[in-house]
């Protein structure tokens, strides 16, 4: 077999700054495409900046840092105001709310007639004088409701009542509260309630009355308001000397009773207590019965129990009721009407059994106790 002779390639000798022909080759090159340039390299031991360069982006950095530092004050100072205009509305947004629970107070200045009765859920309204008695609230000058407690939806009812009148109602709804400027109370003001008289025939029944004539017409033409108008006059009153019985109640029972401010002493010499009923309490100079008057300046009452505070209450002459008589109790009491005068002022004693309640609630010292606004009014005296 004959041997193949291999000879070896010839090493060629090539620029450092030429390509090699194979990379060349590779990448389609021509000569002269990939040579390297001296220039092209910075020579060992020089900078490739300037020192003003250098300097001027110092500047640059330190403008620009000095401006995005005041960006930040700027933006901080910024969400701060935000911040105060939120606080700022929302405070005014509050104070402009109307609160969850309002309390307001109502007054009633003065009613026809005088002196009425305030009931609230149809229950009496209680509160502390000056003096330290209890009362119950009714119409006058300075009479008020306080720390009402005003709910959505809810009205708030009272009702304004005297004998021989139709009760007034009153029925305020939320919105019907006026603010207090500069207190954020709320108020409600009646100046001047008139209750509509009940205006029937006093007498019921008449028919078979009116045909005895005579005096017996004149009662069957009386009517509730001439009873209760004659009540109010003094004078008409006065001569009628009107006398009824009263019943004096109390919460808790067995308060003493104080009757014109003295005890008032039952027919066995003991200090009545409540409940109790009468109509004659002692004799008078003459050694006669002294009985209770429907009118006059009224009667005072007060109640008193160990542990508890006094209740004063003054029955007036309008709280008195007149239950009227039946036909066979005017024929009985009137059994010679030429003796009376034909005058309804007159015959009232005749046609009314007058009756009237006190019902007195006592309560435990407390200081923190509503105060009845204005004056406790002084308790009549006793009738002459």
């Amino acid at each position: 077999m004959d041997q193949v002779e291999v000879k070896p390639k010839p090493v060629v000798k090539r620029n450092p700054d030429e390509v090699d022909p194979d990379i060349k080759e590779m990448f389609g090159l021509k000569d002269g495409d990939a040579t390297e340039d001296p220039s092209d390299y910075i020579p060992e031991g020089k900078a490739g900046i300037s020192f003003g360069a250098l300097f001027a982006l110092i500047i640059v950095i330190a403008v620009m840092g000095g401006l995005v530092y005041q960006a930040k004050v700027m933006l901080k100072e910024r969400q701060s105001e935000i911040e105060a205009r939120e606080r700022l509305a929302k405070a005014e947004a509050e104070a402009s709310k109307v609160p969850d629970t309002r309390y307001g107070n109502i007054a009633l200045m003065a009613s026809t007639p005088k002196k009425a009765l305030i009931l609230q859920n149809g229950e009496p309204i209680y509160a502390k004088t000056k003096d330290g008695v209890w009362t119950e609230l009714r119409t006058g000058p300075s009479s008020r409701v306080q720390n009402i407690k005003i709910e959505e939806g809810v009205p708030t009812k009272f009702s304004v009542v005297s004998e021989g009148y139709q009760p007034y109602e009153i029925s305020i709804s939320e919105y019907d509260w006026v603010p207090i400027p500069a207190t954020g109370d709320w108020e409600k003001v009646y100046n001047n309630i008139k209750l509509e008289p009940i205006t029937s025939p006093l007498v019921q029944n008449c028919a078979e009355l009116e045909l005895l004539g005579g005096v017996y017409t004149e009662a069957c033409k009386v009517k509730l308001t001439d009873e209760i108008s004659t009540r109010g006059d003094y004078e008409l009153s006065y001569a009628t000397r009107l006398t009824g019985d009263l019943t004096v109640e109390s919460e808790p029972s067995g308060a003493k009773i104080f009757l014109y401010g003295n005890p008032l002493i039952k027919d066995d010499g003991q200090q009545a207590t409540t409940p109790y009923t009468f109509s004659i309490y002692g004799k008078d100079s003459k050694g006669e019965d002294k009985k209770l008057k429907v009118t006059g300046e009224g009667t005072s009452i007060r109640l008193e129990m160990d542990g508890m505070e006094p209740y004063l209450g003054t029955l007036f002459e309008h709280q008195w009721h007149c239950a009227p008589e039946t036909r066979a109790e005017i024929v009985k009491v009137l059994v010679v009407p030429e003796k009376l005068e034909e005058t309804a002022p007159n015959m009232l004693q005749h046609l009314c059994t007058y009756t009237a309640a006190i019902r007195g609630k006592l309560h435990k010292p407390d200081p923190n106790a509503k105060k009845a606004e204005g004056e406790a009014e002084a308790p009549p005296a006793e009738p002459i």
